[in-house]
């Protein structure tokens, strides 16, 4: 099935198929602000000024979603890869092609994909309940293709590019963050990603 499979219509659908337990919680801890880069928040503002950034998917994703994930990657571009709109695969009932994913910076060089840990989701028409079924399948998935190790965890990222949800998924656990990014406030999305990002490079790579 494709992670947008219509079988699996809530987050709640998945949870259950996948028997992981549902928390509410602070899973980003205490974030701190961090200036976004000036120049590339004069080209977000111009974009939301001048462009239909809403008018489909895939402007949301290009005009929006993706300059700021880029933003916040390029600090840690000596540990991760970034790639966009990547198939994977487990099995046969977990595959598909997640937005952006946050990697594993390959041994072979940043052409080779490896192993995933951050998964961003489009809100397609601002629906985050479709948007948070689709993602959480895709942590579910990315858990399963990073061999299985259910201590460290697999972050998930939904967003119609003006609001901002994250999720952790660790042991049998889906942890929700009660803590939302938004697009009103650059700086304080900029420091959550970059905790995020921060928070792979410690488990995974430190």
């Amino acid at each position: 099935m494709a992670f947008s499979d219509k079988n699996y219509k809530t987050l709640g659908d998945v949870l259950k198929a996948f028997s992981i337990r549902y928390t509410l919680t602070d899973c980003l801890g205490n974030t701190k602000v961090h200036i976004f880069p000036p120049n590339l928040k004069e080209e977000i503002q111009f974009n939301m000024s001048h462009i239909v950034y809403k008018a489909s998917k895939e402007a949301v994703c290009e005009n929006i979603l993706y300059p700021i994930l880029r933003a916040a990657w390029k600090n840690y571009v000596g540990y991760f890869s970034m790639w966009s709109h990547k198939a994977i695969e487990y099995d046969k009932d977990l595959k598909g092609s997640p937005d952006y994913l946050i990697c594993k910076l390959s041994e072979l060089g940043f052409v080779v994909f490896d192993a995933p840990y951050i998964a961003v989701v489009e809100a397609k028409l601002d629906d985050f309940i479709g948007g948070w079924a689709q993602c959480a399948l895709e942590m579910v998935a990315m858990q399963k293709i990073n061999g299985g190790d259910k201590t460290r965890p697999i972050f998930g990222i939904v967003s119609n590019g003006d609001v901002w949800q994250f999720a952790k998924l660790e042991e049998n656990t889906f942890s929700e963050c009660q803590k939302k990014g938004s697009l009103d406030n650059l700086d304080e999305l900029y420091g959550m990603l970059l905790f995020l990002l921060e928070e792979c490079k410690r488990v995974y790579i430190d």
